[in-house]
């Protein structure tokens, strides 16, 4: 394997991991990016108003900054809420092996097999 392959192996693992954090880390910059160019679609408006003395573009101004402050919280919510999901997803995930085992192991009759030689594994653990 090359050095380049290396590389981008290595990159393309450590986007897909901890996706969760990350997509709540984005869902915060987005809301704090959002709040920002609102105070400064405000500020705009204002000086424009003042500029023209027209007080149609400081209407146009503050309702643009409300529409975006609102659209931006649920663009962040929406995007927390997606990574809140799929960081519980994972926990799911990392606990429903250990159930699985200690289920199987403590009521076998339950358990279906397709293979005979997990029935054979299982049967030797007991």
């Amino acid at each position: 394997m090359s050095e380049n392959e290396n590389t981008t192996k290595v990159f393309t693992e450590s986007v897909f991991e901890n996706h969760d954090s990350k997509l709540k880390s984005a869902a915060k910059i987005i809301l704090w990016l959002n709040i920002f160019i609102s105070i400064i679609i405000l500020i705009a408006g204002i000086k424009l108003c003042f500029e023209n003395s027209s007080f149609i573009i400081l209407l146009i101004s503050i309702s643009g900054a409300i529409v975006s402050l609102i659209w931006g919280y649920f663009l962040s919510l929406l995007i927390y809420s997606f990574g809140d999901l799929c960081e519980n997803i994972s926990l799911i995930r990392s606990n429903i092996y250990p159930i699985t085992t200690i289920m199987e192991k403590k009521y076998p009759d339950l358990v279906e097999f397709e293979d005979e030689d997990l029935e054979e594994e299982i049967n030797e653990d007991q």
